[in-house]
């Protein structure tokens, strides 16, 4: 996030640290590696997949969903700023295989309510667990 508000003028790096290994990463360079219509919607993709108050979206880590983000950033784009729900609502789909949300309502509520019952599913694992 910091690198959103401050762009190219800093050098920022970030401390990576398990008990078994320490890292760091510049993450100036990720930045100037990254396309600028990504960057600018780094905060969407941080509200709607990463921050602390997100639940996790079943079955897909932070890889997969940083993927689909870097494929299809403009889907983010309002969040947080002017509402974005149908954009949203499409960057779910396209992180569970339904790409075009447009093909038909029936095919997203499909896919929403897919995504429900694996939600429910692995929240009881959780809980047994």
């Amino acid at each position: 996030m910091l690198v959103h508000f401050l762009g190219a003028r800093a050098e920022v790096w970030m401390l990576s640290e398990t008990s078994y290994d320490t890292k760091c990463y510049p993450a100036h360079t990720i930045y100037q590696k990254i396309e600028p219509e990504a960057v600018e919607n780094l905060l969407g993709f941080h509200a709607v997949t990463g921050c602390d108050t997100v639940s996790l979206f079943a079955g897909h880590g932070k890889k997969s969903r940083l993927a689909v983000f870097l494929q299809h950033p403009e889907l983010l784009k309002g969040v947080g700023r002017d509402g974005a729900i149908p954009e949203v609502e499409q960057f779910v789909c396209h992180l569970y295989g339904a790409p075009d949300v447009r093909q038909t309502d029936a095919t997203c509520q499909w896919q929403v309510q897919q995504t429900q019952e694996e939600l429910v599913s692995w929240s009881r694992k959780q809980t047994v667990s």
